[in-house]
């Protein structure tokens, strides 16, 4: 692990187990009959266990206008709902902390976007099929792409960064405000934030083109 700002420490540690069971392949429409995924990739869960996810594989420039580029999974088992179409290669996902508001990074484009959610699996500016949302464009990144996000514990939303300085894109969903917090990696890709007793929360970062995960002490600092 790397701490960012500070000396390289071990790296090493088991391999996690990846054995599972498949339980869905497909998503259903809103009118009635179910497409393939393509390539589900980022998840949040939401307060009900309900778990919403990207499909990165779905670009809305090809015949992928058709297939929802974000999905929900019923916290009883039951089918996938397509929520939100005419993405393209969405990635990160996240809620805010009421879960009132979905947000979603694409990566190509680097666009932060902001839904608002109406219920389990159920957004008001989602789109339909061979239809492109109405979101609410927060930020788009100029000379950069857009990979995993996480909601910090101020709300503000934190998307990985790919591009020169690498690092992490903080945007301020109601003030609109962006902060930069660089890092050692053009090609940082994930983040998510631990709070530790008694002291700051901090946040890890994974900087894909070196394999090493980085850690900032007092996230609150870095960001600004």
């Amino acid at each position: 692990m790397v701490t960012l700002g500070g000396d390289a420490a071990d790296r090493s540690g088991d391999a996690a187990d990846r054995s599972g069971d498949v339980v869905h392949t497909r998503c259903g429409h809103p009118a009635g009959g179910d497409t393939a995924l393509v390539s589900p990739n980022d998840l949040v869960v939401d307060a009900a266990g309900g778990v919403w996810f990207t499909d990165f594989g779905v670009q809305h420039d090809t015949a992928g206008a058709d297939r929802p580029g974000v999905v929900f999974a019923p916290a009883d088992g039951g089918p996938l709902v397509g929520v939100v179409w005419g993405t393209h290669q969405a990635n990160g996902i996240g809620l805010s902390a009421d879960g009132s508001e979905l947000y979603v990074a694409e990566t190509h484009s680097g666009s932060l976007w902001r839904f608002s959610v109406t219920g389990p699996g159920s957004v008001a500016n989602g789109g339909a099929p061979g239809e492109v949302h109405d979101g609410t464009l927060l930020h788009r990144a100029q000379g950069a792409m857009f990979d995993s996000l996480a909601v910090d514990p101020d709300g503000w939303v934190c998307v990985a960064t790919i591009g020169p300085g690498g690092g992490v894109t903080c945007v301020h969903p109601v003030t609109g405000e962006v902060r930069r917090v660089t890092a050692p990696d053009d090609l940082t890709t994930n983040v998510c934030f631990s709070s530790p007793a008694g002291g700051p929360v901090g946040a890890f970062v994974t900087l894909s083109s070196t394999g090493q995960l980085g850690h900032i002490a007092d996230w609150a600092a870095a960001r600004g």
